[in-house]
């Protein structure tokens, strides 16, 4: 396999969102929203969020394949103060 040529390769933006995660939709961010809302307004923590957030983020990634599980968190700790 000659390997000289990888350098030409051109991805588009979508293959780039793929390699580099993706960003949070705004279906996405409104859904992210209105859980920590959810999440606030009964009392829990910052700090739960982030550690129920493997699992949530497990059950529902496949409706957003193009967001990586650290752009929720880094989200969610950018945002929790503003919700």
């Amino acid at each position: 396999m000659k390997t000289e040529n990888i350098n030409m390769i051109e991805l588009s933006d979508e293959q780039l969102d793929v390699v580099n995660g993706g960003k949070i939709t705004p279906k996405g961010e409104k859904m992210l929203i209105d859980g920590l809302k959810l999440a606030k307004a009964t009392g829990v923590s910052k700090a739960k969020v982030l550690e129920l957030l493997p699992q949530y983020f497990d059950m529902l990634s496949s409706q957003f394949p193009g967001t990586t599980m650290k752009e929720v968190k880094d989200y969610i700790n950018k945002n929790w103060n503003k919700i």
